[in-house]
């Protein structure tokens, strides 16, 4: 076996730019899969960060949603209270119209002062009643406004929901083929 001596003269140009070329293709090739993993982790970790924040949405809504309806009770179990206190202060006033009529028939020679008492006692019942009443205008109002927003916050859910599902059903890739989002 002979070798030849190797001459810089034997040496091919095209060749040479054909290795150096094939060489930086390689090269290109290799950051190009490197920056792809890095793509598809920043991706996946992306889905995450999204999905734990619905999660922690959804979460928050359920919360607010339990809270509007406890005070959705109390207020009914307020209302109800104040109904009875009206009830009883009704009865109360109504008997001491009753005795205030025995009184007049009992005591002619009081009758002036047991009148101003009377109708002193009928004046302030009567603004108990209206301001009992004025409470549960309130307190209606207030549950109206308990109901609306919990139809709000249902409507918000379904709303987050519906964009959720479709963002998990058909994700966003800037890679050809997206990562399994199941």
């Amino acid at each position: 076996m002979t070798f030849k001596k190797f001459k810089l003269n034997d040496i091919n140009p095209i060749g040479v730019v054909y290795f150096i070329l094939v060489l930086a293709l390689l090269i290109i090739v290799t950051n190009q899969g490197k920056m792809n993993r890095t793509l598809q982790s920043d991706i996946l970790e992306v889905q995450q960060q999204f999905t734990s924040a619905t999660q922690k949405y959804l979460e928050d809504l359920t919360t607010a949603e339990a809270q509007l309806k406890n005070a959705q009770k109390e207020l009914s179990l307020q209302i109800t209270g104040l109904e009875q206190d009206l009830e009883i202060l009704e009865k109360k006033l109504t008997e001491k119209e009753n005795n205030y009529e025995k009184k007049l028939t009992e005591k002619d020679n009081n009758y002036s002062t047991i009148v101003r008492q009377k109708n002193y006692q009928i004046d302030r019942n009567s603004l108990i009643v209206s301001d009992l009443k004025s409470k549960i205008e309130g307190y209606e109002s207030q549950l109206k406004i308990a109901q609306t927003q919990l139809e709000i916050v249902q409507s918000s859910l379904a709303t987050t929901t519906e964009a959720l599902t479709n963002a998990l059903e058909n994700p966003v890739c800037p890679t050809t083929t997206c990562p399994d989002t199941q």
